[in-house]
């Protein structure tokens, strides 16, 4: 309650309006007294008021729902509005009601306000979706603020499940064999208005440890009026009578919510192999695969199913059998013939078992393999290989043919007996395919002149091997040289110089050997002294173009000799071993020399040595030579007043006009000189040298004519060219006659007079 005003003055004769506002808070009887003071009085005058408070006011527009019966996850909409019938705001609130139906209805909205004059009405939209079934009575309640009062909304109804049928009431399989699977086929069909999730299935199956029904499109979801094709697959693993059931789940739903009865019966058909015991292969070839039949007989009207029983490992080591239908089925009142190739693969007669499983017969029938396994079969030609005599130290080759005459592969292996042998096996090691034919080339290369003996053993892989008897004569020598020893041609040489040319010589054969080389040419002295005599004048020359050349010359008889040698002389070398041997030459005489050598050697203790070499030693010995362009170097000065005296250059060309390079040193006599002191020719090489002449070191000043040598020496060699220089200075200068004046006694007081006469013997006037 509040009152208005709270104080005030009021005149005499007269009176004043309160204003009483009553403003409940909530729907509950008030009842308070006021009091009021008044100046000049004790009394106060006292105001009862009383009041009902009265809250909001509102109203749903069905407080009650029946929904009846409703499938299961089927969804269901209802519109409830509620309404403000009081005078003022209706704030209202939806009271939560979780159980286990209430929680399956949805409100859109759960709070809202109602006005008086606008907005006093609300609709509100309620969803109801059940996964479980059964009855339901569920009340919800409406709070209203400000009011005691709640408004109730009840729904009423009752869940069940969806229906749906099978296309069949019973699926009999009749009669089936055993492990043939058979199939079926049923349509589940939802009647329903809501869509259903569904799992189909045997209950019972795996009970012999493995699944004997596949059903195909065994869960999926399921629309209302439609119908969704099932296969089943039926695999009979037990002889035996079936009564089983099909059934149907619903997911969210429950089990077992429809069944069909699944009824069999499992048969095991009647089958035989033949051979019954065994299996005879006669003769195989290793590795070669042969083939033999085995048939498989259904004696039923019902279809049989076989397996070719996987060989174990032990069995494999001996031979290997493989089916070209290692399973199949067979059809009633019929049979299967069955390839089995055999490959062994040892030597040796084989016996192993093969196993034909028949589905539903739990001892396999047993059928025994017998076989006798043999390796390939290699023929030769020839049972010897006699060469005969041949040379030592040279290739000697036959033939051997050899043929496959089985029908695998025959890996063979040639080789000879003795480990250190004359012949080698050329194909040692090959490959011959069935009737295929091979020649193998066996070389002999005798290492000694003897007789020899050997075997050729031609191994054949898990096959019967082959020997062959070889035999040979050596004959020659068998001192062998890489290169050939009948001429040994040093070619072109200086004269004076060591030339060597090496060779290797081995003993090949199997003794020991002592060699020596004898020189075959005896020493013409008579013949060596014309040449000398002819050739003194090459020896001591000119060279062209040159002024003078100096070289050696033989002036005694005595010092004539040889020109080569063989370095060592003799040597003993044992079985397969070598030495390097020289041939050295060395000639003092220019032209050509040849010389005959013999290389003996005695083979064991042979006392008289054979011939194992006949060399000619040759060659050709020059000195060198040159030539120049010009015979000799003039230079001439002439002296002028004033001016200094310089240099005077001349060139000289020279060539080498021999076959061999040659190095030359050159010397020069002063006042000349040359700025080149050593240069290497090669054959038809021009050089040219410049040469200076200095009249300067004529310090006298008197005309003279002064001569020198531009001196040429060879490397190596005594052979010297020569070239003449001349400078001629030229200064003026008088000749007096008589070059000395004696006059002799004289006496006092007298004169006497001589003449002198005056030459000019310049080629310049004289001024004096």
């Amino acid at each position: 309650f509040t009152i208005e005003p709270l104080q005030g003055k009021i005149w005499p004769n007269t009176e004043i309006t309160c204003k009483v506002t009553f403003k409940p808070q909530g729907p509950y009887h008030y009842s308070s007294t006021a009091f009021c003071n008044t100046t000049c009085s004790e009394e106060r005058l006292a105001l009862n008021m009383t009041g009902q408070g009265k809250g909001p006011q509102a109203q749903l527009s069905m407080p009650e729902q029946d929904i009846g019966d409703i499938f299961v996850n089927y969804q269901k909409e209802f519109a409830v509005g509620i309404e403000n019938t009081g005078e003022i705001d209706c704030h209202w609130k939806l009271i939560p009601y979780e159980t286990p139906f209430g929680s399956k209805f949805h409100f859109s909205k759960t709070v809202g306000i109602l006005g008086v004059n606008q907005n006093i009405r609300d609709l509100i939209k309620v969803t109801f979706k059940s996964d479980i079934l059964g009855e339901f009575s569920e009340t919800f309640r409406f709070g209203l603020e400000g009011s005691s009062e709640m408004l109730t909304l009840t729904f009423k109804g009752h869940v069940v499940a969806p229906t749906f049928k099978f296309s069949e009431e019973i699926i009999d399989f009749g009669r089936v064999s055993y492990k043939f699977p058979i199939q079926k086929t049923v349509y589940l069909t939802n009647t329903s208005e809501v869509d259903i999730n569904y799992v189909v299935r045997v209950p019972g199956d795996g009970r012999s440890l493995q699944s004997e029904f596949n059903i195909s499109n065994d869960r999926g979801r399921l629309e209302r009026l439609k119908e969704a094709k099932i296969d089943i697959e039926f695999i009979p693993s037990l002889p035996s009578q079936y009564d089983m059931v099909l059934v149907v789940d619903l997911e969210g739903v429950g089990q077992d919510m429809l069944a069909v009865p699944i009824k069999a019966e499992c048969l095991v058909p009647k089958v035989r192999v033949n051979p019954v015991d065994f299996l005879e292969y006669d003769t195989c070839f290793l590795r070669h695969p042969k083939t033999r039949q085995v048939e498989i007989i259904n004696e039923d009207n019902l279809k049989a199913k076989y397996e070719i029983v996987p060989q174990d490992d032990q069995s494999k080591r001996i031979a290997v059998y493989t089916a070209d239908k290692e399973s199949g089925i067979i059809n009633p009142q019929s049979s299967q013939i069955v390839n089995i190739s055999l490959r062994t693969e040892i030597l040796s007669t084989v016996r192993i078992p093969l196993y034909v499983k028949v589905e539903g017969h739990h001892i396999p029938f047993m059928v025994t393999v017998l076989a006798t396994s043999t390796g390939p079969l290699v023929e030769a030609d020839r049972e010897e290989l006699d060469y005969g005599n041949v040379e030592v130290l040279k290739d000697y080759t036959e033939k051997l043919k050899i043929k496959n005459k089985s029908k695998i592969p025959a890996e063979y292996t040639a080789f000879t007996k003795q480990k250190e042998s004359i012949w080698k096996v050329i194909q040692r090691h090959g490959i011959l395919n069935p009737d295929d034919e091979r020649e193998i080339e066996v070389v002999c290369n005798a290492d000694e002149v003897q007789k020899f003996q050997d075997t050729l053993h031609i191994i054949i892989n898990n096959g019967v091997d082959l020997e062959v008897a070889l035999r040979a004569k050596g004959t020659g020598s068998t001192l062998y040289c890489k290169n050939s020893l009948d001429v040994v041609d040093f070619g072109t040489e200086y004269t004076h110089q060591n030339v060597t040319k090496e060779f290797f010589l081995e003993n090949r054969g199997r003794k020991q050997m002592k060699i020596s080389w004898v020189r075959t040419t005896k020493l013409d002295r008579k013949n060596q002294k014309k040449q000398g005599d002819s050739k003194q004048g090459d020896s001591v020359r000119k060279a062209p173009g040159a002024n003078d050349s100096v070289g050696t010359e033989v002036k005694d008889e005595d010092e004539l000799k040889f020109v080569f040698a063989v370095v060592p002389e003799s040597m003993t070398l044992n079985p397969k071993m070598g030495y390097k041997v020289q041939f050295r030459a060395n000639s003092f005489n220019v032209g050509p020399v040849m010389e005959n050598w013999q290389c003996l050697a005695a083979i064991g203790g042979d006392r008289k040595p054979k011939v194992a070499f006949n060399t000619k030693v040759q060659g050709e010995f020059i000195t060198p030579s040159l030539s120049f362009s010009e015979p000799r170097l003039y230079f001439k000065y002439l002296w002028e007043k004033g001016v200094a005296s310089m240099p005077i250059n001349k060139t000289l060309s020279l060539r080498n006009a021999g076959p061999l390079p040659t190095t030359i040193t050159l010397r020069i006599d002063p006042p000349f000189s040359c700025a080149t002191e050593r240069l290497t020719l090669t054959n038809g090489e021009p050089e040219t040298l410049s040469i200076d002449f200095d009249p300067g070191m004529k310090q006298d000043r008197l005309s003279d004519n002064i001569t020198g040598k531009l001196t040429i020496s060879h490397a190596n060699h005594p052979h010297r060219d020569v070239v003449q220089l001349q400078g001629e200075v030229c200064f003026p200068n008088l000749q007096i006659i008589p070059p000395n004046i004696d006059f002799g006694c004289i006496l006092n007081d007298t004169s006497k007079k001589k003449y002198l006469v005056l030459t000019n013997i310049s080629e310049m006037p004289v001024s004096y």
